[in-house]
């Protein structure tokens, strides 16, 4: 049976797009962009939370700093999930993640603590400019800047958020 021109180059067509996508959803690019999607959205919800009540959440400017960073996990958190009504009297939802499960970012408690966690189970970090400014020192790199009020990132696949060879951020 021969096949027509046409039925051949459908075939074609489909195996040069399919093959790639199983490569992307095989090879472990998939934690990789899960994690960028929850620090996007996270990144968001802070951002939302500065807009609407022109501050940042309460634990945030007590113990985060742009040069020591917070994990992502505490009253804050809560505050962005309108559970903690004294920072967020508003009680505005500003994010609703999934539960993390293996292998899948989200929100998990550790030890009873709500914590955003990324693809591999490690808590988010957060960088944050002072009061007024939108400019933080990038860890990873002395000479530049992160120019955004927040820096979010994951300490990766390693798990060790100093080695930035495979962190992700947010301002990457």
């Amino acid at each position: 049976m021969k096949l027509s021109f046409t039925i051949k180059l459908c075939i074609f067509i489909l195996i040069v797009l399919l093959v790639p996508c199983l490569f992307f959803f095989f090879s472990g690019a998939r934690p990789l962009l899960e994690t960028k999607t929850v620090i996007k959205g996270f990144s968001i919800a802070l951002h939302g939370f500065t807009q609407e009540y022109q501050r940042s959440p309460r634990q945030l400017d007590y113990v985060g700093s742009e040069t020591h960073p917070q994990k992502s996990e505490g009253s804050f958190v809560a505050s962005l999930m309108a559970l903690d009504q004294m920072d967020n009297p508003r009680a505005i939802r500003f994010m609703d993640f999934q539960p993390a499960k293996r292998g899948q970012p989200g929100i998990a408690h550790m030890n009873s603590v709500p914590t955003i966690v990324d693809a591999w189970g490690n808590p988010l970090y957060i960088l944050t400019a002072h009061k007024k400014s939108t400019k933080i020192p990038w860890p990873g790199r002395p000479s530049e800047h992160i120019q955004d009020k927040y820096g979010i990132y994951s300490a990766g696949p390693d798990g060790d958020p100093n080695t930035w060879h495979d962190n992700v951020t947010s301002w990457d």
